[in-house]
């Protein structure tokens, strides 16, 4: 979810490679990685700048990009080389050159 002042938030599973890495969300196997569900809106604390657009760039919406108030675009997400441009798989967000 993006809001009007440019954060995002996230909910739901992750397999791999979230945006928000080391949330420390509630996981069965691991308290203290990257996690790969959450049940409840969390914050996109490791966003780098204001967002002003996202979109999954894969069917299984694993792949992202954002748009940064600075024109700036980041990508990151499981197998982001091939849909993103990104030299390998990233969480988080990655500045494409």
């Amino acid at each position: 979810m993006l809001d009007s002042l440019g954060q995002l938030y996230f909910a739901g599973r992750w397999v791999t490679y979230p945006p928000i890495s080391y949330a420390e969300i509630n996981h069965h196997n691991n308290w203290e990685d990257s996690n790969d569900y959450t049940p409840i809106f969390t914050i996109g604390w490791t966003q780098p700048e204001k967002i002003t657009d996202w979109i999954f760039t894969s069917s299984n919406e694993e792949q992202y990009l954002a748009a940064g108030e600075s024109g700036a675009v980041y990508g990151g997400g499981s197998n982001a080389y091939y849909g993103n441009g990104l030299p390998a798989s990233y969480a988080g967000f990655h500045q494409l050159n």
